[in-house]
């Protein structure tokens, strides 16, 4: 069982360290590929459980996307096949239509989901994010960001009336931030299990603690 996380040195905004530590616990140091800008991604080439990406700065998002528009067809091949696949912030973008810049800048992304993201840097949203997954499974995050979305997109988090993220075979792919797979452990061990993986945590029983905590107090602060 492997993790690539790619391009870690510039997709680890927003507390993204955070999900690379603990994948790290998880799955070893010995099974963790860090895929360094701009070498081509490892998963195309061999085996790995999981692929990683978080959150990055719009510069960085061009240069990533620069680099995997070459494997386009590969990468679509890699999920079609059930490779698993978890990104969040906005590594989501690159898998929509385009991304739109208000200065009339327009980006090709990877054009695997029928959407359009619309980037404002002016209108910034700030949202606590609390909801289930498809499978009922609890989850909060925090969505910060500039960004619209136009589109179907095929979500798994339901929250009120809204449904956010992008579920697709074994793709995850979300825009809220936490780092969610820390501030979520109950959605954390779901993944694990479709893996097909023992789905005990580090520090299982204060990360509990903590979403407990913090959700109660996101509650509080969000009334």
């Amino acid at each position: 069982m492997k993790v690539e996380f790619l391009y870690p040195e510039l997709t680890n905004l927003l507390g993204e360290n955070g999900t690379q530590m603990l994948l790290k616990k998880i799955f070893g140091e010995q099974n963790c590929i860090l895929t360094n800008y701009p070498a081509p991604p490892r998963f195309i080439s061999e085996k790995v459980t999981l692929v990683i990406m978080g959150a990055m700065t719009e510069d960085k998002q061009r240069l990533i996307l620069s680099l995997l528009m070459p494997f386009k067809e590969r990468i679509k091949d890699r999920i079609e096949s059930d490779q698993f696949f978890f990104f969040t912030g906005n590594a989501m973008d690159l898998l929509g239509k385009t991304i739109e810049h208000e200065e009339g800048d327009t980006l090709e992304a990877l054009g695997f989901f029928d959407f359009i993201t619309q980037v404002n840097k002016y209108n910034r949203k700030n949202e606590f994010i609390h909801g289930y997954t498809d499978k009922g499974t609890e989850i909060f995050g925090w969505i910060s960001q500039f960004t619209n979305y136009k589109g179907e997109r095929p979500g798994f988090i339901q929250s009120g009336e809204k449904k956010y993220g992008i579920h697709y075979k074994n793709l995850y792919a979300t825009s809220l931030l936490g780092p969610l797979l820390i501030t979520s452990p109950n959605f954390t061990k779901e993944l694990l299990r479709e893996m097909a993986m023992k789905d005990n945590l580090p520090e299982e029983e204060s990360l509990m603690m903590s979403f407990e905590k913090r959700k109660e107090d996101m509650k509080r602060n969000t009334k």
